[in-house]
């Protein structure tokens, strides 16, 4: 108040109700940006709330189907090792049987030309001799 003393007292005081004019704007001024900026904050938050539902509900549904074929791969690979164990079977089985046809297979190459005849023996032979 002394430093506008010089000026008079009515100029001090309308310097002073200036001051206080300019300092009440000033702060009217930061609320409104405070609540202008704090708005846009709320509206960014939840958007990104709503953003971040809808990734979850879409990785829950790549989840579920990503489970989903796993389960199938699982199920497809039980049933190729069963196959290949079916294949390793029958190949064992052929495999043991070789040696009787293969007896057979000598039998006919061997087999004497008086044999051979309107039903030759040794087909008669082999014929019964399969399994």
């Amino acid at each position: 108040m002394k430093l506008l003393g010089f000026l008079g007292g009515a100029a001090s005081r309308k310097f002073m109700v200036a001051g206080l004019g300019l300092v009440l704007a000033l702060i009217a001024s930061a609320v409104a940006y405070h609540a202008v900026k704090t708005g846009r904050l709320q509206v960014a938050l939840s958007t990104s709330q709503s953003d971040a539902k809808l990734l979850e509900k879409n990785r829950d549904a790549w989840m579920g189907a990503a489970d989903s074929a796993i389960a199938r791969i699982n199920v497809l690979l039980a049933e190729e090792a069963a196959a290949r164990a079916a294949v390793q079977d029958l190949r064992a089985q052929l495999d043991a049987s070789e040696p009787a046809y293969e007896l057979l297979v000598v039998d006919i190459r061997e087999a004497p030309a008086t044999d051979d005849g309107p039903v030759a023996p040794v087909l008669r032979r082999t014929l019964e001799a399969l399994p």
